[in-house]
């Protein structure tokens, strides 16, 4: 891929995040936080917006919630 043609980490989170959402007509209780939405979401070791794009991949994922119940947790908490 050109350089010219990719997008910065917060322009990919938006893409995955709000932008989905909005694609999917569901930007009223997907893709933000804030009270009232579905609380799906990943917690990583660092904050992925702040990082340089060459150390992303060694982000590492704590929890991820769907629905606000815990679907994966790093300590083995959560379902199955």
């Amino acid at each position: 891929m050109a350089r010219e043609e990719r997008i910065s980490i917060p322009e990919a989170l938006m893409a995955l995040t709000a932008t989905a959402a909005w694609v999917g007509f569901d930007e009223t209780c997907l893709g933000v936080l804030r009270p009232g939405a579905r609380a799906d979401l990943a917690v990583f070791d660092r904050d992925p917006a702040a990082i340089p794009p060459d150390e992303f991949e060694t982000l590492r994922c704590h929890l991820t919630l769907v629905d606000g119940r815990v679907a994966w947790s790093a300590d083995g908490h959560g379902p199955g």
